[in-house]
């Protein structure tokens, strides 16, 4: 076993180096073949890994060591002396010493995890502190799942299948060169550490801080295995490791297989996943995952305006919510070259493409034991950079040989944001139509054609919602299309946020603060057993809880009594922390000065202004511009809805010296607009109140925490 952590020392990281440059290696590439050069490469770092950062008993910082070296003596001489008190005294000082520095280093480690946090986006953040934070709650016996070896292979052996060719006519215009020296260098040095290791245990951090002939080594065995396409075969070995989707799973459809993939196979295979975006380009605008300046909130934000402004229309919309069962297992690969051949792929790099997934050998970890390992002739490995642009490539081609069938569906439209609409996330799919015999007609040729690649849906997820203003008779509790009934549904999730089948904002903004408050169990439990400073409380609290409670709502709507919820709410969480961590005697409670004036509807407004930004910089037919610009001319009977737009206008009537024009030029510069957005965190007016306020009538809404804590168990 192997301390990472210890390559940060620079005396570890020096010898590390030194070893490496001691260990023989071949010094000419060219003579041997690729597979006995990284044969070679491989040991040589796993020897010179194995005598540097291997884990110790004995404390690594300086002072920690001390400390167990003056214990240990401590002790060495009470067990020599055992009456003389003054030999107990000094044992019980020396014990008290080692805590004491233990403690030290344990808060300096949490701190340093927390601000390093600032690395990564929101969903990242969360997931990685709510895994550290759960080694410090109470443990609990574990509801074992009942799940054997045997089942795992069992469902191994459903990936195997025929394999994929390469091409038969080749075109080598252009003529794709191997990757240069810089190229492998920026992505090593961009990559993420602390990453699970491939079956070759070799961790990312051990290239990171290698010598650099051997990473001469390394780039010369790429350009190598690129040239000849001859990839090592340890390459094409992955181990799957059954991840749980839900707490207490129970079956194994409960569980989501990722990959562990070798790291420099992932170093080989960013590159390719790299130069096929430079030819094949972007996926079309209905896809908003693995793509650069596209998020969930582009979707939510698009599903979110055609619902209001259809209601305000009084128009009816059928919404339903799609599920594809084990997508990235499932899919079928073996129509991959013709489709990336109609992207104006070269047949070259399609090649070095499909030799990535053409001899794949995988076997799966569970409970300790390796099942036997299969070569997979269907599905892609979820873990490798490649497969999440290959499978957008894949429903790309599904999505636009369904619009050539059904010419209502547009795409592309230049003009306005038109029904029936299709938005994606990965596999996630949403179809927005006018009415069923739209929806059925949709789904159906969707279905046919997912069938093609080898997708099917999981009837079981897929949600329907019916939103009809105008009609107040009750909803039917299904509904049946092309054969299978679809249970209606008064709200759907979407994308982590809530879909309502009426104008309910209670709902859609509750259930992110329920979200926020059940996650925030687990850190006060951390707090109880710990007793952090309260500056790491807060750290914690600004890092998870607050982008948890605030996820999705800057594409929303929220009426004062929302605010009102969401600060009460966020009092509510930082009460709890606050009480449970040390700090100053004279420190008293006040959510906005403990928060420097950034609570959560302020960070709301500062992100809804900024998003606005972000629409004025898309390209007039991407489908968040089209859905800001959507209006309808006809109204229905009533008072309108509040939309996205009156919340934006108030948020922008709060700085009393800027007109529109201004925003709208301040917009093309992010930097510039961000830094004036966030002016409103030092301003003294109301938070929940859209006039001009002052913060006394916040303080006067008293949040009822008996009642929410009864209500949510």
């Amino acid at each position: 076993k192997v301390n990472i952590e210890l390559l940060k020392d620079d005396k570890i990281r020096k010898k590390y180096q030194e070893q490496l440059i001691s260990l023989p290696t071949y010094k000419d590439t060219k003579i041997h073949s690729t597979e006995e050069c990284y044969i070679e490469l491989i040991t040589k770092i796993k020897r010179a890994a194995n005598r540097t950062v291997r884990k110790s008993k004995i404390p690594s910082t300086p002072r920690r060591r001390k400390a167990f070296e003056r214990l240990k003596a401590a002790i060495k001489v009470s067990k020599k002396h055992p009456d003389m008190q003054n030999y107990k005294y000094r044992l019980g000082n020396r014990r008290q010493e080692f805590n004491q520095a233990v403690k030290e280093h344990k808060e300096k480690e949490i701190s340093n995890f927390f601000k390093n946090l600032n690395d990564f986006d929101v969903g990242q953040r969360i997931r990685k502190t709510h895994k550290y934070l759960k080694g410090f709650r109470k443990q609990k016996q574990k509801k074992r799942a009942d799940i054997s070896a045997k089942t795992w292979e069992r469902i191994l052996k459903e990936s195997e299948g025929p394999g994929i060719d390469y091409c038969l006519n080749h075109d080598y215009t252009p003529l794709i060169q191997p990757p240069t020296d810089e190229e492998i260098k920026d992505i090593i040095k961009t990559s993420c550490c602390g990453k699970s290791a491939g079956p070759d245990r070799i961790f990312m951090e051990y290239l990171k801080h290698a010598d650099d002939d051997t990473i001469k080594t390394l780039i010369e065995i790429i350009q190598k295995g690129f040239t000849e396409n001859k990839l090592p075969s340890d390459w094409m070995k992955s181990t799957q490791i059954p991840i749980p989707k839900k707490a207490n799973a129970s079956d194994a459809d409960h569980f989501r297989r990722i990959s562990l993939c070798n790291v420099v196979y992932k170093i080989y295979a960013k590159w390719m996943a790299m130069q096929l975006t430079k030819y094949a380009g972007e996926p079309d605008l209905y896809q908003a995952a693995f793509t650069n300046s596209r998020s969930t909130d582009d979707h939510i934000f698009v599903v979110r305006r055609v619902m209001e402004e259809h209601w305000n229309a009084g128009k009816d919309l059928y919404i339903l919510a799609l599920d594809i069962k084990k997508a990235f297992d499932t899919v079928k690969v073996q129509n991959l070259r013709e489709i990336l051949l109609s992207l104006n792929v070269p047949s070259r790099l399609v090649d070095r493409v499909i030799a990535c997934i053409k001899d794949e050998m995988t076997r799966v970890l569970w409970d300790n034991q390796l099942s036997s390992e299969i070569k997979r002739g269907k599905g892609i490995k979820q873990g490798c950079p490649i497969s999440p642009i290959l499978f957008n490539y894949i429903m790309q081609d599904v999505i636009r040989n369904v619009a050539e069938k059904i010419p209502e569906m547009k795409l592309m439209n230049l003009n306005c944001l038109k029904i029936p609409l299709l938005l994606a996330f990965a596999d996630d799919i949403i179809i927005i139509a006018k009415s069923k015999e739209e929806l059925e007609k949709l789904l159906k040729e969707l279905v046919e054609q997912l069938s093609i690649v080898g997708l099917e849906l999981n009837y079981d997820k897929c949600q329907l919602l019916l939103r009809f203003p105008n009609n107040k008779t009750p909803k039917p509790q299904d509904i049946k299309l092309n054969g299978r009934q679809y249970k209606v549904c008064d709200k759907i999730r979407y994308l982590g946020v809530c879909l309502t089948d009426t104008l309910d904002r209670k709902s859609t903004n509750r259930s992110r603060c329920v979200s926020a408050y059940k996650t925030s169990r687990v850190v006060i439990e951390f707090c109880k057993k710990f007793k952090p400073s309260w500056d790491i409380g807060k750290l914690i609290y600004k890092t998870v809880l607050s982008p948890a409670i605030t996820y999705g709502n800057k594409a929303a709507v929220l009426t004062k009594k929302s605010r009102i919820g969401m600060a009460n709410y966020e009092k509510l969480i930082l009460r709890n922390i606050f009480n449970n961590c040390k700090k100053p005697l004279n420190l008293k409670f006040n959510a906005r000065k403990l928060l420097d004036g950034k609570t959560v509807n302020r960070r709301v407004r500062v992100g809804r202004i900024n998003y606005y930004g972000h629409i004025l910089r898309r390209e007039n037919n991407h489908p968040i511009k089209l859905a800001y610009k959507m209006r309808f001319e006809t109204k229905k009977e009533g008072r309108p809805s509040l939309t996205w737009k009156d919340s934006l206008n108030n948020d922008l009537n709060r700085y009393n010296n800027i007109d529109t024009e201004e925003w709208k030029q301040l917009a093309k510069d992010r930097d510039k607009l961000k830094s004036k957005a966030e002016e409103i965190y030092k301003e003294t007016n109301s938070e929940i109140s859209d006039g001009q306020t002052s913060e006394e009538e916040d303080d006067r809404q008293k949040p009822k925490y008996k009642h929410w804590k009864r209500k949510l168990g």
